[in-house]
């Protein structure tokens, strides 16, 4: 173990956080976990992201080191680093978002505006693309988010695929 990270080489998350992914910016130097947050009582969670420095502690410039918790019940599974953010995707229930934040943890209204995340996907039970705890990889070259993840129809057939969501600013 290399003790210099965390706590003797080890990192837990806030109590009831679930981390269904991370990423790592090299520049920065800072780690992303994208995941969600149990509710005991409610049965119910809500997605969250937070990040910590290298030395394993919280990112104070992220949401004041605090978990970012999204408003909606779900999971955000997966994202990347983007230079000046974050970009990545999560689950709904019946609906899949996919969402980019500043390098502050605010959400980039420049993304799917007025609010920084939008649907992707076909939603339960259309025909269309799903993703569940799939893959993301940024493309900066071309300026979008990969998610990997399978065309579903109701007549039975599933063929894998990838989407490709625009980071270009609307407008």
């Amino acid at each position: 173990m290399d003790n210099a990270f965390g706590n003797n080489g080890q990192h837990w998350s806030a109590p009831w956080i679930i981390n269904n992914g991370f990423s790592v910016d090299p520049v920065a130097e800072r780690i992303t976990f994208y995941g969600e947050l149990y509710d005991l009582d409610e049965d119910i969670s809500h997605p969250t992201v937070y990040r910590i420095d290298y030395s394993g502690m919280p990112a104070s410039e992220f949401n004041g080191g605090e978990p970012l918790v999204f408003d909606q019940p779900g999971g955000w599974y997966a994202g990347v680093e983007t230079g000046d953010g974050l970009v990545g995707y999560g689950s709904f229930y019946s609906y899949m978002l996919a969402f980019r934040l500043t390098s502050d943890g605010k959400f980039d209204t420049r993304f799917v505006p007025p609010f920084g995340y939008g649907q992707v996907g076909a939603q339960v039970p259309e025909d269309g693309f799903y993703a569940s705890g799939s893959t993301v990889t940024l493309d900066p070259g071309n300026q979008r988010l990969l998610i990997n993840g399978r065309d579903e129809e109701a007549r039975g057939s599933t063929v894998p695929c990838v989407i490709a969501v625009s980071l270009r600013p609307a407008g």
